[in-house]
């Protein structure tokens, strides 16, 4: 089921032991109390400084703050548009599919909030601060029954948390909800004075906090990139409110700008950092100086780290230059290769396609009478799940009064029980040598790159969901240009391999519905329903007219997908599908609705 909205542990009425104290709260994205904070005022213009009640996309385009930002978004597709003459916003008329920027000012669309994060682990990123109180809302619209969904684009609010005299106590008790189990109570506790998202902590405007927006700009089906099962790249920008009360652009954090290494200084400043810096690096703390940061980032789907575009410290920098470093006291970064996969996964884009979903790693929940066919079955990634636990012992400490270990593992591995899908040594670096898998299971290279030193944990004997083609990608500093090399199709034992051609990344061992140890789900016929959405058909129905059931893998948040794939709803629980068969997950097909 979906990942808890609470870290409080239930009470168990049959332990004789006395009840353990509280756990602060670290996410919510139960929907019923979602919409309740945003009734009562934490709406994405509310946060702005609007008016809390003006939700449309029509009335949020009003808004001063926000016109800068919906300005550089403008520009950014133009710039999609006029690069790629392929791309554009009609299924039958363009083979590359651009996001439609008239979603962002429809009367009939509208920014929900999908979670709110608390991130007490942040507080090394913003000095002084107590870590970070997160918003999340999701772009969504609804024309009408038959034409409404969710869109891969997602706005956040990170507003740092403010200590008191020096100590965060305060800060992190405000997370310790009473009892309560009625949406509205929740709400209204969580909104008072004594709760984290009290009114006054919760303005953009008045928290230095940033607005940053994570959206699919364009994707490429798997009929025009078959080799990598299809091709998506999404946008990064983050926004700060300047002293006119405007959102404009700044740099992103830890994401480095290669052209800014052209110059002899930002060579010597990069360098200098480096040095200076081991420690923090190697804690996952550090904070790369604001003169080498992008202004903009592009993370690409699917093969996540596979991909140069995802690694913009690799693609500036080489291993060879990097040797001369002392890496004596590393307890995680031990290597110049290691130190170069933690730098790009502390990147923007590195850590956006570390164990996400499709560049995402919080999505929100679906209404529990959402459609099937367009819900997913998790709000959240992998790696947020695996990572929660690092996150409660901070935010204990920090209510024990003591200073917490601020130490990250690398966001590939953020949990470390080398359970199914989880990043593992190939026995090439040192770095990685504790990066073991767990009984049952073997670190398996059939989609590693040639000399990659990181593999996935898979089962020794291949069972439904797990890959069934052999084969690396051959990076290219433009990712359009990325090939897969020397692609093997391997054999499902009783199972079919549904192969990266038609829209399965790595391909995928597929079953049929009823077998031992799969879940029943469905799978889309990819010409018939890419036809049917040509034809300006409504989704759902082309997805029930066009699906065969078929034996997929269940997944939960104990039974995660591997890399690249979905846990989307199914008739019971999840299935592991790939993430643009899920109608919400893909810019594509929406537009038809407006002509």
């Amino acid at each position: 089921g979906p990942a808890p909205s609470a870290s409080r542990p239930a009470p168990d009425a049959r332990s004789a032991e006395p009840p353990a104290p509280p756990d602060p709260t670290l996410l919510v994205t139960e929907p019923r109390v979602l919409a309740e904070l945003e009734r009562q005022g934490l709406t994405l213009s509310g946060v702005l400084g609007g008016k809390p009640e003006a939700t449309t996309n029509h009335e949020l385009g009003q808004l001063p703050a926000l016109k800068p930002v919906w300005r550089v978004l403008d520009q950014e597709l133009q710039r999609a548009s006029a690069r790629d003459k392929l791309a554009g916003v009609d299924v039958a008329r363009f083979s590359h599919r651009l996001f439609d920027g008239r979603f962002l000012r429809l009367p009939q669309a509208r920014f929900a909030l999908a979670g709110v994060v608390n991130r007490p682990d942040r507080a090394p990123f913003e000095p002084g601060s107590c870590g970070e109180t997160r918003l999340i809302y999701r772009l969504e619209y609804a024309l009408d029954d038959q034409h409404a969904s969710k869109l891969p684009m997602t706005l956040g609010i990170e507003l740092p948390v403010a200590s008191s005299a020096g100590a965060c106590r305060d800060a992190a008790a405000r997370w310790l909800e009473p009892v309560a189990t009625e949406p509205a109570a929740r709400a209204a506790w969580l909104r008072s004075s004594a709760g984290p998202l009290a009114p006054s902590r919760t303005r953009l405007d008045t928290a230095s906090g940033r607005l940053v927006i994570n959206l699919q700009l364009v994707r490429w089906p798997a009929t025009v990139r078959p080799d990598l099962g299809g091709h998506a790249e999404y946008l990064l920008r983050s926004f700060r409110t300047n002293a006119a009360g405007l959102l404009q652009p700044e740099r992103l954090e830890n994401s480095i700008d290669p052209a800014r290494l052209l110059t002899p200084s930002g060579r010597q400043t990069l360098a200098a950092w480096l040095r200076e810096s081991a420690a923090s690096i190697d804690a996952g703390t550090a904070l790369l100086p604001q003169e080498l940061l992008s202004e903009r980032a592009l993370s690409v789907t699917p093969r996540g780290l596979q991909r140069l575009a995802n690694r913009p410290f690799s693609a500036s920098l080489s291993k060879a230059e990097l040797e001369q470093l002392d890496y004596t006291h590393g307890r995680r970064v031990r290597s110049a290769s290691a130190l170069l996969r933690r730098l790009d996964q502390l990147s923007c884009q590195g850590c956006h396609q570390a164990r996400s979903v499709a560049g995402f790693h919080l999505l929100g929940e679906d209404a529990p009478g959402a459609a099937r066919e367009n819900a997913l079955a998790m709000p959240v990634s992998a790696q947020v799940l695996a990572d929660l636990p690092r996150r409660l012992r901070i935010a204990r400490s920090l209510l024990a009064g003591e200073t917490p270990d601020y130490t990250a593992p690398f966001a590939e591995r953020a949990a470390d029980s080398g359970g199914f899908g989880e990043h593992c040594t190939l026995g090439r670096d040192a770095s990685f040598a504790d990066w073991t898998c767990a009984v049952g299971f073997e670190c398996s290279a059939i989609e590693a790159g040639e000399g990659d030193a990181i593999g996935q944990c898979l089962p020794r004997v291949r069972e439904v969901g797990d890959a069934c083609e052999r084969g690396g990608v051959r990076p290219a500093r433009d990712p359009e240009r990325d090939r897969m090399l020397r692609v093997v199709p391997e054999a499902c034992p009783d199972m079919v391999c549904n192969r990266s051609g038609v829209g399965f990344p790595g391909g995928m061992c597929t079953a049929s519905c009823g077998s031992p140890g799969t879940a029943c789900g469905a799978i889309a016929i990819l010409d018939a329903f890419n036809a049917c959405l040509a034809r300006r058909e409504a989704f759902l129905s082309c997805i029930r007219d066009s699906a065969q059931p078929a034996g997929l893998r269940a997944c939960s948040a104990e039974q995660p997908c591997r890399d690249d794939y979905v846990c989307a709803r199914a008739e019971s629980g999840g299935v592991c599908l790939p993430p643009y068969f899920v109608f919400q997950l893909r810019v594509d097909g929406h537009s038809s609705s407006l002509h």
